[in-house]
């Protein structure tokens, strides 16, 4: 049987991330969802994620940070940027 994809996004505009969070969820990926950086940074350092999906445009801090920061974690795992 094959193993669900974790995927995190950190998106703070909700109905952008609901609409997201279902199409990937209809498509067998699990969701871990975050509005914003500081709870990303947490999730990151869980080291769950199989892809991230990153909005630049987050309440809180940069999305660029938070990308920075991913790849001081993790270099393998992809990133795709939404703004």
């Amino acid at each position: 049987m094959k193993e669900n994809k974790n995927i995190v996004l950190i998106e703070d505009d909700t109905n952008l991330a609901i609409l997201l969070e279902k199409f990937l969820e209809n498509n067998g990926f699990n969701v871990i969802r975050s509005k914003n950086a500081f709870n990303g940074f947490k999730l990151i350092d869980k080291n769950i994620a199989d892809l991230y999906i990153l909005d630049l445009g987050l309440p809180d801090k940069s999305g660029v940070d938070v990308l920075r920061y991913i790849r001081s974690k993790d270099y393998d795992t992809p990133v795709i940027v939404i703004t």
